[in-house]
């Protein structure tokens, strides 16, 4: 039984993984705790955003930059200008990429957005 106290508190502590039931140290032991609630944020508002970012003629931009304003957390689009993220509500996503003019996106409960860049000037 001592293991699985470990266990738990590796993932807790170092990976981020909620446990149930909540565990709590104790001196030198982990026990049972009903009423401090959860040791890992809540998830709730983390969303997966998908979409696909297009020029001002339709075509697809590959290697657009899409970045969680505010962090180092992004992605790029693909050939086809496809991009998956995963980002909070209430995140603000920058799309941008040298020729096009940069564009943010406030998350909301949409888990779709499609932009259109129009070309530098």
């Amino acid at each position: 039984m001592k293991n699985y106290y470990v266990i738990i508190a590796f993932l807790v502590l170092f990976i981020g993984i909620e446990a149930s039931p909540v565990m709590a140290l104790s001196g030198n032991k982990f026990e049972k705790r009903a009423d401090i609630g959860t040791i890992v944020g809540n998830n709730a508002d983390r969303v997966t955003i998908t979409g696909r970012v297009l020029d001002s003629m339709g075509q697809p931009v590959a290697g657009c930059s899409v970045v969680i304003k505010g962090t180092t957390t992004g992605t790029i689009t693909d050939l086809d200008g496809y991009f998956t993220i995963e980002a909070e509500i209430g995140d603000t996503l920058v799309f941008s990429i040298i020729g096009f003019t940069s564009q943010e996106v406030l998350i909301t409960s949409s888990t779709v957005i499609n932009i259109t860049l129009a070309f530098d000037e």
